[in-house]
């Protein structure tokens, strides 16, 4: 298993911040175990033996624990022909990559926000490290920059906490645009902000722009009065 890289930043960041103690242990022990992709297999028979070969842990715990750390947009879950998967988030902003292909399959390419990245991003704010000149036109890897993986997140926020459920994914990337300042304790309270309002996206957009006018980039940005919004 490589070596693996643990930043200082770490330490002054608000999603560390907001993780349980649980959490934050899961999380050291799924960089150690995911493949060089950042990838690793979801069932949590696997991830507990994996992972704690040597503890009692429950699935609960292993459950719930994965669930706070998709919710705080550190891993992606998915399902590939069925099966679990997950992924580790900004995996190749600390990482480095020296495997050619990866042990566990990609979450699967839909013909949505993976096109309009490719489409938008990529000659400009997609810095994405694995999109080298001949992988351009290869929409499988645009997921895994920072901007794919915020829009999907913010997607996937809309989702569960406004019941938006047909983004215009154009605007959801700008927003992801807007917003990659931001941490996610912060992008999440920016979007519970929205629940009950007729165009959550169109809102989410207003609250982002008065936000970053007032330089709300935290939760405690917010909590401290700066970023109120009526």
């Amino acid at each position: 298993m490589p070596t693996r890289r643990i930043s200082d930043k770490i330490c002054r960041s608000e999603d560390y911040k907001a993780m349980t103690l649980f959490q934050r242990d899961l999380f050291w022990r799924l960089i150690v175990n995911a493949d060089d992709f950042g990838r690793f297999d979801g069932r949590l028979n696997i991830l507990k033996g994996s992972l704690y070969p040597l503890d009692s842990v429950t699935d609960k715990s292993v459950d719930e624990g994965l669930k706070g750390l998709a919710t705080l947009g550190i891993v992606e879950l998915y399902e590939v022909e069925g099966r679990p998967y997950l992924r580790i988030i900004n995996w190749l902003t600390y990482q480095q990559q020296r495997a050619t292909k990866s042990r566990y399959p990609a979450p699967n390419v839909d013909n949505s926000v993976d096109k309009v990245l490719c489409d938008q991003l990529i000659s400009s704010d997609c810095k994405c490290s694995r999109l080298i000149e001949s992988d351009r036109t290869d929409i499988t890897k645009c997921n895994i920059c920072a901007i794919g993986a915020r829009a999907y997140e913010i997607d996937r926020m809309l989702k569960e906490y406004a019941g938006h459920h047909e983004p215009d994914w154009q605007k959801i990337i700008k927003l992801a645009q807007l917003m990659k300042g931001i941490e996610i304790p912060a992008v999440r309270k920016a979007v519970l902000l929205t629940i009950g309002k007729d165009n959550p996206v169109a809102y989410l957009s207003t609250v982002v722009e008065d936000w970053i006018v007032r330089d709300i980039r935290t939760l405690d940005d917010f909590t401290r009065g700066k970023g109120s919004h009526g």
